[in-house]
């Protein structure tokens, strides 16, 4: 799970330069913000809506931000991969 949520936000990481992960991975779970709370707030939205994962959000220091959470040992790579290209399409909208 560990490895997984690193590789996670590697992938946002790389898609987009704007994502800040704000937290140092020691388990399963990346703390991530998208350029400001608006834009924050809407990709996380967007994402639940999708269906193809599900992202919680919450605030810290009056900011917003994604908690992303690898949870399943069943989770692959390549669903992060199919996670990750949604992210990326969402992004172009």
């Amino acid at each position: 799970l560990h490895a997984k949520a690193h590789y996670f936000a590697d992938q946002l990481k790389m898609i987009d330069s704007h994502f800040e992960i704000l937290n140092d991975i020691v388990f399963n779970q990346v703390i991530v913000r998208y350029y400001d709370d608006a834009r924050t707030e809407s990709l996380m939205q967007a994402v639940q809506n999708s269906g193809v994962c599900w992202f919680g959000g919450a605030k810290w220091q009056e900011k917003s931000f994604i908690r992303v959470s690898v949870c399943s040992y069943k989770t692959t790579y390549s669903d992060i991969d199919i996670s990750i290209a949604h992210i990326a399409s969402l992004l172009t909208k």
